[in-house]
């Protein structure tokens, strides 16, 4: 009777054991994470019954060489090279598919060689006609200030006089423009940096984009 009561015992302590991996397998499942590549770097929970998590990482870097050619005796020539951006982009869910989220960070050689914001903000989706969130993004104005500058028609502002894109491969994947500008020395209305107030003569900017 007593070997058959310890027998029991030791039965029932492996059974134990063994429904307590498998409660840790299951557990291990449900938050095991995958890895895979669509349009952007993709981390997100495998399981459908996990906690919902997705992550998205994107980039794009823009160098731009840039040749300015002064009309003026106060001219001064320019010719240098520069990343005009350098971004990355976090998006996706966490704990709930409607609760979002979304970081842009931006750098670049032409504004103090900093890392910034660009966008940032956190979103709760309650149904297709009606979202709470908040952080930084760009808001309601004109149409042509809007358009994005992977995919512009002429570089990526209001200051050129002409210019040409190249999308190799048909995507802005990988995009070449060339652009060039008579400068009279009031400059559109914009922020860049390439020319500014008073400058006179020609802007040749020659700019390369990379995106994944």
């Amino acid at each position: 009777m007593s070997a058959t009561s310890n027998d029991t015992r030791v039965l029932q302590d492996l059974q134990r054991r063994l429904k307590a991996q498998e409660l840790e397998i299951q557990r291990l499942k449900m938050n095991a994470l995958g890895a895979t590549y669509n349009r952007g770097f993709l981390l997100q929970t495998t399981d459908p019954d996990a906690v919902p998590f997705r992550l998205k990482v994107n980039g794009r870097m823009q160098g731009r060489y840039t040749s300015f050619f002064g009309s003026g005796s106060n001219q001064t020539p320019r010719n240098h090279f520069e990343i005009e951006r350098g971004r990355l982009e976090f998006q996706g869910h966490m704990y709930d598919p409607a609760l979002q989220f979304y970081y842009n960070l931006d750098a670049d050689t032409d504004d103090n060689h900093d890392v910034k914001f660009h966008d940032f903000w956190i979103n709760y989706n309650f149904d297709d006609a009606f979202r709470l969130y908040f952080g930084k993004q760009k808001v309601a104005s004109g149409e042509t200030w809007l358009q994005a500058s992977v995919n512009s028609a002429y570089g990526d502002s209001l200051e050129y006089a002409a210019g040409i894109n190249w999308f190799i491969n048909g995507t802005h994947k990988h995009k070449l423009t060339l652009d060039v500008a008579e400068l009279d020395g009031v400059p559109a209305g914009n922020s860049s940096p390439n020319f500014e107030t008073g400058q006179v003569g020609t802007l040749i900017r020659l700019q390369y984009q990379v995106a994944f």
